[in-house]
């Protein structure tokens, strides 16, 4: 699909021609050096890729998983890099890994010279200044640290050559990592430190501007948008993967959230370089924060002008402003001063800490008038004060659409079967753009079923919990083990867990999030194929358990956003206000996209068969289920759990699944599952 309505603007954003028979071609050689043959899905995003930087037009191409898509862009992205670097960016850190690691220096491998640069956030790499003062004083830390971890880290810190922390030793912790770096909200830039010139995180810049592709993340790309381009190199293509994660990331990286342990933070550092009486005026005032938050509902936005926030506030305003005065006219002195190196740069960070916060409290005011929403956050100890942006479609298209062409791509672009959702929520309205649906490699209608109880109680009714759980453990003991459940909520995973233990077959492990990091679960789920993994929010996404690790995916209740976001009510009331509907606007989307990427965890190589189960009779009964289900797999459909009492099967599996095609209303999961777990050899 094509939409040709062009802006004005864009003439700042030239084509880069790419010659698509050439990418096609170079694709095929670096697919042979994987050891594999390029697939024809594969290959249509190489030449659409191609068309669309040498055309100058923006392209979102949603690329199931199997499709092979970050070579699909990367590949276009090599040749469209000369002038200028082109830029490939993702939302995650296993995304990152895995172009850096895998399919880049496969490329390099065809494309001799190719010059690739990871680029990463100033607090992703150790901090010369701040790890030269750890030889005068230790930090404070905020909770107990491990000693020996503590040791291995500065050890490592001392001698690294990268800085960066995916080179770090295992098992650092946020708490322990934030020791030997800064954040850019308090680091003062290479001019102003006197570890400047050796910089881990200016040297990754440097060598970023002269490289041919630069990898960085989603959060990087629009904190450089909004630095006007001074942290990224100049470019004018930009392929985004993960795309589907863009709008949240956005509403993130252009709001402002104050913890008031950022306020502690401030006035702890301060405590050396003014009277102590400047400091303790900002701990007051953030205890007094601290209890206003306390006593505000979660639930509905703020007004920062009502009181008692808005007096709080000005007086935070005021301590903090005093506090940024009295750092910038201590840095002057002690730099006009034969100063230790490491007590001006710790005195320099801690000025710019208190600039960095006064210059984000400006975000709380007039915050209706800016389009915003200011609500408060709760966090899992604690409260924090939240501003974020209503509506990110115009800012993504002022930051980012106006300047270069912009290659988006994920497994879940398409909403209902259509790009144009999404398209709007990024803000491509009015841009000129294309639209790719690359087919599935994977035989999903052979080799998956869905299945809904179509007959079960609302999740909104009584009765429905008990069905569920039922269900969930005849699914599991017809797949004896082998399965993934995925919730919306911690409650009724904690409550199906409990109500699990003691009922599963002989062997089967309960592994439950929560109960053991994340990353060792997964492994352990992998390694043990009569196992149960329970999760939810990631376990939604970036999960794959290949083979017969995982034939049962279940999904509790459709993933509707809950009522009661202030930010998400927000973006409703806009919808509406715009004559729209903010269920069709917000909640359909949200919704299609991440049940969407639950069910993308089942299906992960040509071999793979299994059973996708949505729990939620909604999916079979709504007016939108349509929305929902074009949204997800072409897979078989079913409303039947068990075979009915009079049907009689061979013994042959392949003859089982022959009869139980002919059932009415689809095959019976449970004996579908137990035919092709035989069929397998399990």
């Amino acid at each position: 699909m094509e939409h040709d309505d062009e802006p004005a603007e864009q003439a700042a954003r030239a084509p880069v021609p790419v010659d698509p028979d050439e990418a096609e071609a170079r694709l095929s050689a670096v697919v042979a050096q994987l050891g594999g043959v390029a697939r024809d899905g594969q290959v249509d995003m190489v030449r659409a890729v191609s068309e669309a930087i040498s055309a100058g037009e923006h392209l979102l191409v949603a690329a199931p998983t199997g499709t092979g898509k970050t070579l699909g862009y990367a590949v276009p992205a090599a040749l469209a890099a000369g002038e200028h670097p082109v830029l490939l960016s993702t939302a995650t850190k296993a995304l990152q890994q895995q172009l850096v690691d895998t399919d880049l220096p496969a490329l390099a491998r065809v494309a001799p010279g190719l010059q690739v640069a990871v680029l990463k956030g100033r607090s992703e790499y150790v901090c010369r200044a701040a790890t030269a003062q750890l030889a005068i004083t230790e930090p404070l830390f905020e909770t107990p640290v491990d000693p020996d971890a503590w040791e291995a880290l500065t050890d490592w810190a001392a001698r690294t050559r990268t800085g960066d922390r995916a080179d770090a030793p295992d098992g650092i912790t946020d708490v322990e990592w934030r020791g030997v770096s800064v954040s850019a909200a308090e680091c003062p830039g290479r001019s102003e430190c006197s570890s400047g010139a050796e910089c881990f995180a200016e040297l990754a810049r440097d060598r970023a501007r002269s490289a041919d592709l630069v990898v960085a993340n989603h959060h990087l790309v629009l904190h450089d948008a909004l630095a006007d381009g001074w942290i990224l190199p100049e470019h004018a293509v930009l392929c985004l993967d993960e795309a589907h994660k863009l709008v949240d990331i956005a509403s993130s990286a252009l709001g402002m959230t104050l913890h008031p342990k950022r306020l502690t933070d401030l006035a702890g550092r301060s405590e050396a370089y003014v009277e102590v009486r400047r400091a303790e005026r900002l701990r007051e005032v953030a205890a007094r924060l601290v209890t206003v938050l306390e006593d505000v509902d979660p639930e509905r936005p703020l007004e920062p002008e009502a009181e008692p926030l808005a007096g709080v506030l000005d007086e935070l305003k005021g301590a903090v402003g005093d506090l940024e005065r009295t750092l910038g006219a201590a840095r002057r002195e002690a730099a006009g001063s034969p100063t230790p190196p490491e007590h001006l740069d710790a005195l320099t960070r801690t000025a710019k800490m208190a600039s960095t916060l006064l210059s984000e409290l400006g975000l709380l005011v007039d915050v209706r008038g800016q389009g915003r929403v200011a609500y408060v956050e709760v966090l899992r100890h604690s409260r924090a004060l939240r501003v974020a942006p209503i509506e990110v479609g115009a800012l993504l298209a002022e930051l980012l659409f106006s300047t270069r062409t912009v290659v988006a791509t994920s497994a879940t672009l398409a909403v209902g079967g259509r790009l144009e959702p999404t398209a709007s929520a990024l803000g491509l309205d009015g841009q000129p753009w294309r639209g790719l649906q690359v087919a599935s490699p994977f035989d999903h209608a052979r080799n998956a079923l869905l299945y809904v109880p179509r007959d079960a109680p609302d999740p909104r009714q009584p009765g429905y919990e008990q069905v569920a759980l039922d269900t969930t453990l005849a699914l599991i003991e017809a797949a004896d083990g082998r399965s993934l459940l995925l919730f919306t909520s911690w409650a009724r995973l904690h409550r199906t867990a409990e109500w699990l233990e003691g009922r599963l077959p002989d062997g089967v492990a309960l592994l439950v999030q929560g109960r053991a990091p994340p990353r060792r679960l997964l492994e352990r789920y992998v390694a043990d194929e009569r196992s149960v993994l329970l999760g939810v929010a990631s376990f939604w996404e970036g999960i794959s358990a290949p083979g017969t690790a995982s034939v049962n995916v279940i999904v509790d209740k459709l993933p509707f956003a809950r009522r009661g976001d202030p930010l998400l009510d927000a973006r409703r009331q806009a919808a509406e206000a715009a004559g729209g509907d903010g269920f069709t606007a917000v909640d359909l989307p949200y919704a299609a996209i991440a049940l969407a990427q639950g069910v993308g965890r089942l299906i992960r190589t040509v071999e793979d068969f299994g059973c996708i189960a949505v729990l939620d009779s909604r999916l079979a009964r709504s007016s939108y289920r349509t929305t929902l289900l074009d949204s997800l797999p072409a897979a078989r459909r079913t409303i039947n759990l068990h075979p009915p009492a009079d049907l009689e099967l061979p013994d042959d599996p392949d003859e089982q699944l022959a009869v139980l095609e002919r059932v009415r209303g689809g095959p019976p999961v449970t004996a579908w599952l137990r035919a092709r777990l035989a069929q397998a050899g399990c």
